[in-house]
């Protein structure tokens, strides 16, 4: 209806993709997104400690932010899962629910380097002390630009994998059976016979005479009461 006439309007603002990195379907760009986000997800909950914080590159990672990422990381894995099958079926909900995971999970995935770079705890962890007595202005500048131009790119691949999978989901609501619009355009191009213009019509074409009683309802209505032929017209 209404609905359904609106999403090409939309649409057109913001044109979905039609490949993968320009060189593979949107289907194989989805799988291989869904790929590695649960290798991710799985990453994130076997390194999980709620004992002790780890360290990873230099950052000391405290127990509180590890469960949290744990956590979320236990609420993707059904839904990626169910995104990888959604797609090879064309189901537009389980899309829907792996985008809008992926959006959330880049706002989280920008919070802990946009922390690191406000802090400066960065700067701390990663530069030695007798670094940071030659020049801690320059040398946590060079740091904090490092993290920058890193969370920059991260963000981008991020945002480019979100937008594949809208793609996808964009795609499977404007044409949700594929198949069966093909042939449906195939079958539109068919045109059928045209009736004649003109019928001709025999002057001694049987007439029904009518229904005598005691005949059903079925055999008037259908003309099973019996045809006879008209008398012939007189000259």
């Amino acid at each position: 209806g209404v609905e359904h006439s609106r999403r090409p309007d939309a649409a057109m603002k913001f044109r979905p993709a039609r490949t993968f990195c320009g060189c593979t379907s949107l289907l194989v760009g989805v799988e291989a997104i869904c790929l590695i986000t649960l290798l991710t997800d799985i990453f994130l909950i076997a390194i999980c400690s709620s004992a002790q914080p780890i360290r990873i590159i230099g950052l000391l990672i405290p127990s509180q932010v590890q469960i949290l990422a744990a956590g979320w990381a236990f609420v993707g894995i059904p839904a990626t899962i169910v995104a990888g099958v959604g797609i090879l079926y064309r189901i537009e909900t389980s899309l829907r629910i792996f985008f809008f995971y992926l959006v959330i999970s880049l706002v989280f995935g920008l919070t802990i380097p946009f922390w690191f770079f406000f802090t400066g705890s960065a700067c701390k962890a990663w530069v030695d002390k007798d670094i940071q007595r030659m020049g801690s202005a320059f040398v946590c500048g060079f740091t904090d630009t490092f993290i920058f131009a890193f969370t920059f790119v991260f963000g981008l691949i991020h945002c480019y994998l979100v937008y594949i999978v809208w793609s996808a989901s964009e795609e499977i609501s404007l044409s949700p059976y594929p198949e069966l619009m093909r042939y449906a355009d195939a079958l539109g191009g068919v045109r059928g016979p045209q009736p004649p213009d003109y019928v001709p019509v025999s002057l001694n074409r049987a007439m029904p005479r009518p229904g005598q009683p005691g005949q059903s309802e079925r055999s008037n209505v259908y003309g099973y009461a019996g045809y006879t032929a008209a008398a012939p017209a007189q000259a």
